[in-house]
């Protein structure tokens, strides 16, 4: 359940566009609607600004957080009050429009309960995220054990997420696996469920147990039509400061232009967190003598088909790009993650879960936070092999995946590749498949159609 600003201002944008098509032109201009659809859109702004008193105070990228007591002050419930207050009026407003509309203007009748039913939407998901957190804050507040908020029988944890456009708060299910148990597995006979990135170390418990999939189900592991073993080579490099070392990003930033140069472009840089992808987008800009296209500068589908077009281009990205995105062929031959992708603990999500499991006995770093991890990391991987002609490099800069214990278990979960510890090796390796073709000055050199790489990729 999720409300926002943005998702108010969209909706009375909305029901501006439905009045002016219905012909209720007037009722903008000087009627009722008007007054109705500012006064929103005002306690709106009212609601979420009591949850953020300085706006500048708050760090970029760094905004989600529990929805705790200290944001429930006087003002805030208030301010909640006189938005729902309005709301029943635009909803009210809604169905009056609707009702005066003549029978031959089922299109516009049509439009407007659309919005009444959108307001109806957004009162319900505003009041059970409020109501939700309220109660897991009075029940903290009388030394209950559990302080989650219960929707509907569903322990959830509320949240606030403030970013430089817009406000939100929501409430997300701590556990899905009862859910979908109820809904899903016990009501339907048959249910399959497919993915390349289900499995951790070769088995489906954490999936299962995730989903709340009943114990006694059929397992398939199906093995990859692909040849990592002889198409693809993973850089695992132990010679890098750890993550956590102020040295690492400059580091990190060299160690990419060597890995950009061995393959001539054709990269991705995907990150884990926006700061990082900002920091070594700005390093690289300049340093290496191809494109560099940075994820947020244009719409994702432009970003990728500029990237496809050069054939030599650098793209860095976060999230959004370690799955979901598809470049087969010879644009795309070097994939490098930065930092092994644990959830970030302070989330309020990944909190309450790992909360739950550390209060049920468990262990929630290795059942919760190493599969995780160990799944999003193959997501990562997927973007190079996306067919049985493709084949590159893939390069972990996070040296923990070899030097902790807990990096045999994400390594165990990714594809067969060839292991490569340094950057000769990997030269060999590119040398070998075609992946690079070598200019005087030792970068990718352009491609002529009449001198056929070692291997057509």
């Amino acid at each position: 359940m999720r409300a926002s600003t943005a998702r108010i201002d969209a909706l009375v944008r909305d029901a501006e566009k439905t009045l002016l098509a219905a012909g209720k032109l007037h009722l903008l201009e000087k009627g009722g609607a008007r007054s109705i659809l500012d006064l929103v859109a005002e306690s709106s702004r009212a609601f979420f600004a009591s949850f953020v008193p300085s706006r500048s105070s708050t760090s970029r990228g760094d905004t989600r957080r529990v929805l705790g007591a200290a944001d429930w002050s006087e003002t805030a419930i208030a301010a909640y009050g006189e938005l729902d207050a309005r709301l029943v009026a635009m909803a009210a407003h809604a169905e009056e429009q609707q009702e005066q509309q003549g029978s031959n203007e089922q299109r516009s009748n049509e439009a407007i309960a659309l919005i009444g039913r959108r307001v109806q939407d957004l009162r319900r998901d505003l009041h059970d995220v409020v109501q939700g957190s309220r109660r897991a804050i009075a029940a903290a507040a009388e030394g209950g054990a559990d302080s989650d908020g219960v929707i509907d029988g569903e322990a959830r944890v509320a949240w606030i997420d403030i970013r430089d456009r817009s406000v939100s708060i929501g409430a997300s299910p701590i556990d899905l696996g009862p859910t979908l148990r109820a809904r899903l597995f016990d009501r339907v006979p048959s249910v399959i469920c497919t993915s390349a990135t289900l499995a951790t170390n070769g088995s489906f418990h954490f999936a299962k147990a995730r989903l709340g999939a009943p114990p006694d189900v059929d397992e398939l592991v199906v093995p990859s039509p692909f040849d990592f073993a002889s198409r693809a080579a993973l850089y695992l490099p132990r010679d890098l400061p750890e993550p956590s070392d102020p040295a690492f990003d400059a580091a990190a930033t060299a160690r990419i232009a060597a890995l950009v140069a061995l393959t001539g472009g054709g990269a991705f840089v995907l990150c884990t967190s926006n700061r990082a992808m900002r920091s070594l987008s700005g390093a690289l800009t300049g340093k290496i003598p191809f494109p560099v296209f940075v994820q947020g500068e244009a719409p994702k589908h432009l970003l990728l088909s500029k990237f496809r077009a050069s054939g030599r281009a650098v793209l860095v990205a976060t999230m959004s790009f370690w799955e979901g995105v598809d470049v087969p062929g010879r644009a795309l031959r070097l994939v490098i993650l930065d930092k092994i992708p644990f959830a970030v603990p302070s989330d309020p999500i990944v909190m309450a879960r790992c909360e739950q499991i550390d209060r049920n006995g468990g262990n929630a770093f290795s059942q919760y936070s190493v599969p995780s991890a160990a799944i999003t990391l193959k997501q990562g991987f997927g973007r190079l092999i996306r067919t049985q002609k493709d084949a590159g490099i893939v390069a972990i800069l996070d040296k923990r995946v070899v030097t902790r214990g807990y990096g045999r278990a994400l390594l165990a979960s990714l594809p067969p590749a060839r292991r490569i510890g340094d950057l000769e090796a990997v030269r060999v390796f590119a040398t070998e498949l075609g992946i690079r073709e070598d200019g005087e000055d030792g970068t990718d050199g352009p491609h002529s159609p009449d001198k056929p790489s070692q291997l057509s990729l």
